[in-house]
């Protein structure tokens, strides 16, 4: 498997069966156009390309930040590459892309640059100037173009076609079971282990103080079981997202407590793991109260996770 950084470098010569999306999250209806693609690929001897885009379209189209991600642009790369492409595109997404009329992407890119013979794609997919390309007409094009086109069907959540913008609805909501439905995974979210206050140590309980990606999106605020990893070993424990208002002075923050853990992390990355929601923030009226509602969150989390990690229908 190879990724290639940019139109630009892709090499003359591909035929492929090729998908496409701007794939945040990757998710599992992500996942399924990705492993079609690979199948396809395969029975007719092609190589099983992705394409995939940087910054986020949503981010030119739209002209302003576009919100919070679910994957950055290098953890996307990793989620796809271990889905069996051969070949993983990251195109620079500008406004000249943007601005690209439908039918010239799907022939100077997709045909052109790619090699494409065969297209996958989701049924609610658009592309192209004013995402005036669809499915619908993909297929029109194919005789013309050369190539044929496969739409999947969506992937069903709870009733409802699973999507990115459902994912980031259900975690701005503190919903992490929905997104873990949905992702075929926890929710995950990397940082960098900083400095803190150190009250959670006088408590008895010392914290990591994770400082996330900018663009990424960090769940609700509240207290959720957690896995968190660090240098491929794992160790379980609860993360606290918020105010942290029983100290008047102490500000928002992303910490977590993992029992076992005893190395610095200090300057480190630390990855969680979001399995659960326990509860809300809370006030407590002394040190010693918030002190036993950290060890019986603790207790918690580690009973819904044992629970959560032995259910058949978890996704690891």
């Amino acid at each position: 498997m190879a990724i290639i950084r940019d139109l630009d470098n892709v090499p003359a010569g591909w035929r492929s069966a090729a998908t496409l999306g701007a794939y945040d999250g990757v998710h599992r209806g992500h996942q399924a156009l990705v492993t079609r693609t690979v199948e396809a690929a395969r029975e007719r001897d092609l190589l099983a390309v992705v394409l995939t885009f940087t910054p986020h379209p949503d981010r030119v189209v739209r002209r302003d930040e576009g919100g919070p991600l679910l994957t950055t642009t290098e953890e996307k790369v990793e989620l796809l590459a271990a889905l069996g492409a051969d070949q993983i595109v990251v195109a620079r997404f500008d406004a000249k892309l943007a601005a690209t009329e439908a039918q010239t992407f799907v022939r100077d890119v997709l045909v052109k640059v790619l090699g494409a013979r065969h297209l996958v794609v989701g049924p609610t997919f658009t592309f192209g100037r004013r995402g005036a390309g669809n499915p619908q007409r993909l297929r029109q094009w194919a005789p013309i173009l050369g190539i044929e086109v496969e739409v999947m069907p969506a992937v069903m959540v709870g009733g409802r076609a699973v999507t990115s913008s459902l994912i980031r609805k259900a975690l701005r909501a503190g919903d992490v079971d929905t997104a873990h439905q949905m992702l075929g995974r926890p929710y995950s979210l990397t940082g960098v282990v900083e400095r803190g206050l150190g009250r959670g140590r006088d408590l008895g309980y010392p914290t990591a103080n994770v400082i996330a990606d900018r663009d990424r999106l960090i769940p609700a605020d509240g207290v959720y079981a957690v896995e968190a990893e660090v240098e491929h070993t794992r160790f379980q424990g609860v993360a606290s997202i918020g105010s942290r208002p029983t100290f008047a002075d102490a500000g928002w923050a992303l910490e977590a407590h993992l029992p076992g853990l005893e190395a610095n992390l200090h300057g480190r990355p630390l990855t969680l793991h979001f399995w659960a929601w326990l509860r809300g923030q809370m006030a407590f009226g002394s040190g010693d109260a918030l002190a036993a509602q950290i060890g019986s969150d603790i207790r918690q989390a580690q009973h819904l996770m044992a629970t959560l990690q032995g259910s058949p229908h978890v996704v690891k």
